[in-house]
């Protein structure tokens, strides 16, 4: 039940007190008399309240002439009951005490119940408890108004409100001698869970006595609100304080003096601190950074993932750090919490988040001639050294395939990052390589950036296309491999590198040193383990394996049940000089697997190959009308692959193998 809302009239008996409680009683007798006998209630005469116990107690059937009054429960009920309540009895306990000593020696009994209106605990005079005894006001007894009829426990339990009852308006004439005053007590959700009673003679009947009982109730429930309160703010700062020690990064918390108030064991572990034997002294002691932790109090200030080098005792720490103000209720900065991530954590987040690790093996190249198992053999020996790795080999012969099998076939586990050289402005090459410190330059981003020796630290650098380096970063890129540091743009302090090299071109790279394209120096520097990687027209007796290879990957890829090629399909694919290498395969293999209807691939699923390789469907001139099979070939695939493609023309245009400026003015010629 939740708490009722009562007046007055429903509070006090009357205004009874000893002086007048004789003339009263008369009245009441003779009105009680009149209910139980023919059921009439005076109304000038009995409370509202009163009066409709009264009726439901006769509803209830019960004996208004009972010698014996309460129910005992059974006594594992009663160890059930005890330890359901304990939180209750333990908040009531001392109220109950205070109460007592106030009205000690004067014949008053004082117990709390459960909901149910179980006494639980009972305190009381020795001379008196005897008497009470009698009536079965005990530990155990139920007192609702079904076992002992209108009394101010079980009518409180009943009406939710505090009840002060004297003499005859108990419905039981066996305790027509006593005043009992009673006040519910409410659990934090507003729940009535309990009683509590003071019963005394009716001579002492007093409307403060039940001012006290309903102050102890109310004492009781704030009692019960506190601790649900603290068992909370515990509960939190548990699931905090466990949250601190999860979450992968260092948390320190330090007061508006500048001392610690917290620090989490990843913090005590970037720091090389013990978190415990630091709280109360100054952060300065342990370390400095700038901006201070405490500017960010002073000026209302954040600090995001600022990239600093963190002045401890030990020794400088390169961290990440973030940091934001804490104000009271009253918008008094009281403190500070910042976070610190030890910044190769960050590198390996951030080439993860770029997508550069390897994926790539030994078992992952595919081949059975005797060029490519030499090849294979010469990079798996390079792997087991740190010596730089010299990739050669045309455009798509698989050279990054080759470099991350190396990277992972070596002792260096940490990241793998791939730059391709030609593909960096020339004016950025430098910064993307070595990164810069903040304010370096114009658009330079606020916390400064790493660059990409920095990201792979710890693993391997796969320099691609590396003959398109810039001349001017050629002699910087060589010092830094030397040196194995880099210092940043803007920067002043070398930051140690350990970083495996592996560079790649399509180039003669003597010819570009002869041209004066290339410094010796830095050819020399990479050309320590040269692996040279053979074009697909010198090792066509891999061909069979690699198409068997992608068909079941782009089957899996386009859910197509595509389970062989036909002899004659195979043959042409063998003669065919392949000057895109490895990659143009792939690419033809996967447009026939998207766009044929059948399990074995034929010639006609290799348009490119049906006919006059004179005039290859990416040509530009317009199809002899003598082709006429050609056109009608091309025409089909056109149109199979914008089906395929949901009719969308980049995707139609990339199955094809062709520009999109190509597959428009195809689709103009053939007014698709």
């Amino acid at each position: 039940m939740k708490r009722n809302s009562c007046d007055q009239k429903q509070l006090w008996s009357s205004r009874v007190t000893n002086y007048n409680y004789d003339c009263y009683r008369v009245r009441l007798k003779k009105a009680w008399e009149l209910f139980i006998t023919e059921g009439r209630v005076l109304d000038e005469v009995v409370r509202p309240v009163i009066a409709t116990s009264w009726q439901r107690c006769a509803k209830l059937g019960v004996d208004p002439k009972s010698r014996r009054l309460g129910i005992n429960v059974p006594p594992d009920d009663l160890a059930h009951r005890l330890a359901r309540n304990a939180s209750l009895i333990s908040a009531a306990r001392p109220y109950l005490h205070s109460l007592y000593a106030l009205v000690s020696g004067s014949g008053f009994i004082i117990f709390i119940t459960d909901q149910d209106g179980v006494i639980l605990e009972l305190l009381g005079d020795p001379d008196v408890l005897p008497k009470y005894k009698a009536m079965n006001l005990v530990v155990g007894a139920m007192w609702s108004e079904k076992a002992s009829g209108t009394n101010a426990v079980g009518t409180a339990l009943v009406t939710g409100i505090p009840l002060q009852i004297v003499g005859p308006e108990h419905y039981c004439a066996l305790i027509h001698q006593n005043t009992c005053s009673a006040a519910p007590i409410f659990d934090p959700a507003d729940q009535l869970i309990g009683v509590i009673n003071m019963t005394a003679r009716n001579s002492l009947v007093h409307p403060h006595t039940l001012g006290m009982v309903v102050a102890a109730a109310q004492a009781i429930s704030n009692e019960l609100q506190i601790r649900e309160s603290v068992r909370n703010l515990t509960v939190t700062s548990q699931i905090l304080s466990a949250t601190m020690e999860s979450i992968p990064v260092g948390v320190l918390a330090i007061d508006s003096c500048g001392n610690i108030t917290h620090m989490n064991q990843e913090a005590g572990k970037i720091l090389s601190l013990d978190p415990k034997a630091t709280l109360g002294h100054p952060v300065k002691r342990y370390f400095n950074c700038e901006p201070s932790l405490l500017s960010v109090l002073h000026h209302n200030d954040t600090i995001s993932d600022m990239e600093v080098a963190l002045d401890t005792p030990r020794g400088p720490i390169h961290c990440t750090v973030s940091a934001r103000p804490v104000f009271d209720d009253r918008g008094t900065g009281v403190g500070v919490v910042a976070t610190l991530t030890q910044i190769g954590r960050v590198k390996k987040l951030a080439n993860q988040i770029m997508g550069t690790e390897a994926r790539f093996t030994f078992e992952s190249l595919i081949g059975v001639s005797k060029s490519l198992r030499k090849c294979i053999a010469i990079a798996q020996t390079a792997a087991q050294t740190d010596s730089t790795v010299l990739l050669l080999g045309e455009s798509g012969t698989g050279k990054e395939l080759f470099a991350q099998a190396i990277h992972n076939k070596s002792n260096k586990r940490g990241p793998f990052v791939a730059v391709n050289c030609a593909g960096i402005p020339r004016t950025l090459v430098e910064s993307e390589l070595f990164g810069y410190e903040r304010g370096a330059f114009t658009g330079a981003e606020r916390s400064g950036k790493p660059g990409k020796f920095e990201l792979a630290n710890g693993g391997t650098l796969f320099l691609d296309e590396v003959a398109d380096l810039p001349l001017e970063v050629q002699p910087v890129l060589l010092r830094a491999i030397e040196e194995k540091a880099i210092t940043r743009i803007g920067g002043k302090r070398a930051i140690s590198v350990d970083v495996r090299i592996i560079a790649a071109t399509n180039r003669d790279l003597q010819a570009q040193v002869r041209k004066g394209a290339f410094r010796a120096d830095l050819f020399y520097r990479l050309n320590v383990i040269v692996v040279r990687i053979p074009p697909l027209r010198d090792r066509k007796e891999d061909i069979p394996a690699l198409i068997e290879h992608f068909m079941a990957e782009m089957a899996k890829k386009f859910q197509k049940n595509v389970r062989g090629i036909t002899p004659s399909a195979l043959k042409k694919l063998q003669q065919y000089d392949w000057p895109g290498n490895v990659r143009e395969l792939e690419h033809m293999v996967e447009r026939a697997v998207a766009l044929t209807t059948h399990e074995i691939l034929d010639e006609q699923d290799f348009p490119d190959l049906a006919a006059d390789r004179d005039i290859p469907l990416t040509s530009d001139p317009v199809v002899s009308a003598s082709s006429t099979r050609l056109r009608e070939v091309e025409k089909e695939a056109i149109l199979e692959a914008l089906r395929v493609t949901n009719f969308n023309v980049r995707k139609a245009s990339h199955l094809l193998g062709i520009g999109k400026s190509t597959l428009y003015r195809r689709l103009k010629q053939y007014n698709l």
